[in-house]
């Protein structure tokens, strides 16, 4: 007789396998950051034999519980916080091991027109599949879901996860990661989570790794709506971009996108959705789709370079760094994260080489505007030793 689902996700060497894929994956300045149960990513690796085995253990005998999630809140450029809601490692373990086997085993949320949060597909290819469908069908529409995480139906993805998954064995522990709510630790932070709007019972909560399953698992029928109508398009998570040879065929398009949401109780962002005609550079994904004298091409547009450089500088505001505890301890490390982070975010593109250059100055720009605020010099006049010694060196 065959093992279930369970048995397999649950035996010591398949978690072995997936934690210490997790763990190199990891960078080391993440490794040690503690969660709510007090385990760190390099304390769980000291002990992982005990760990694993009691994690084994649990989910054999189906007393596996996840723990409730813990809030960080990151930066977005129009000066609000993104919400991220990050469980403890053990629960990572076990999301990415069911993930694991469900993928391994052909159970994948994914359609042909969906790009994100799917391996072998990246910003870069959903960008240039977009570039090149609208070589042939030069105008453009473009959507946003309106807060697409926070209003999934749970209702709905439970339905959809018992037709999906053919293993019945993992619902219990699937279903349940899907109703799992982020819990506040101070005051502070209760505060933060009620200006984001989150309805308990409602929606997915973002930064688990199985989240990305949910999401793309919801929007398969929609996706499957699209793709039966003939429609030329691109999805990214939430972010969508189709294509025709009229603006009537793009109306066409919004009005059936529309429709198809609104049956899963999901809108969209009118403030970021619009048509573009054969000549309008079309924004997606951080990035423009350019006409050229033939055909398009994927490019930072220098609206999106301005943008940037406002995000990179917003880093050494002192009262936005007093606002969030950031102190020069953790300035640098921040706005380095933050280039990096820019770096890393688009991929491919075809002005990529200016990007680089870009960030440097943008860095030295939010580097002198700190000093200057802090110390009142211009860092530039700081001899090395002297940079050296406030972790400015370069």
């Amino acid at each position: 007789m065959s093992k279930s689902a369970l048995k397999i996700v649950a035996s010591p060497d398949y978690l072995k396998m997936v934690w210490q894929d997790m763990y190199n994956n990891t960078p080391s300045r993440k490794r040690g950051s503690k969660g709510r149960d007090g385990v760190s990513i390099s304390s769980f690796h000291e002990h992982k034999k005990e760990f694993i085995k009691k994690i084994s253990n649990d989910l054999k005998n189906s007393c596996y519980s996840f723990w409730n999630l813990s809030p960080v809140f990151l930066p977005k450029p129009d000066g609000k916080d993104r919400l991220i809601c990050v469980p403890v490692v053990q629960d990572r373990l076990v999301q990415r091991a069911i993930l694991k086997f469900l993928y391994d085993n052909g159970c994948r949320a994914e359609t042909n027109i969906s790009y994100g949060f799917i391996r072998g597909r990246s910003v870069s290819d959903a960008l240039k599949k977009a570039s090149k469908l609208r070589e042939n069908r030069e105008f453009a529409y473009k959507a946003d879901i309106s807060s697409f995480f926070d209003n999934i139906k749970r209702d709905q993805l439970q339905e959809r996860i018992k037709k999906k998954v053919k293993h019945r064995s993992l619902h219990d522990l699937i279903i349940s990661a899907a109703h799992l709510e982020v819990d506040a630790t101070t005051k502070t932070e209760e505060k933060r989570m009620r200006r984001q709007g989150l309805v308990p019972g409602q929606g997915v909560r973002q930064g688990m790794p199985i989240s990305p399953f949910f999401a793309n698992l919801f929007l398969e029928k929609f996706d499957n709506a699209l793709i039966s109508k003939g429609f030329y398009v691109v999805r990214y998570a939430d972010d969508i971009i189709a294509f025709s040879n009229s603006e009537s065929g793009c109306e066409e398009i919004e009005s059936v996108i529309k429709a198809e949401l609104g049956k899963v109780g999901l809108d969209i962002k009118d403030s970021k959705s619009g048509v573009y005609k054969p000549g309008d550079t079309a924004d997606f994904l951080g990035l423009g789709i350019v006409k050229k004298k033939e055909g398009y091409s994927v490019e930072l547009t220098g609206q999106q370079f301005k943008k940037i450089r406002s995000k990179i500088l917003e880093t050494s505001d002192l009262d936005y760094c007093n606002a969030r505890g950031i102190t020069i301890t953790h300035f640098l490390s921040r706005l380095d994260n933050v280039c990096e982070g820019y770096k890393n975010y688009y991929g491919r593109f075809d002005n990529e080489g200016q990007l680089d250059d870009f960030l440097v100055s943008a860095r030295g720009n939010a580097l002198d505007n700190m000093i200057r605020s802090v110390f009142g010099i211009d860092y530039k006049v700081l001899k090395q030793k002297q940079r050296k010694f406030i972790g400015i060196d370069e």
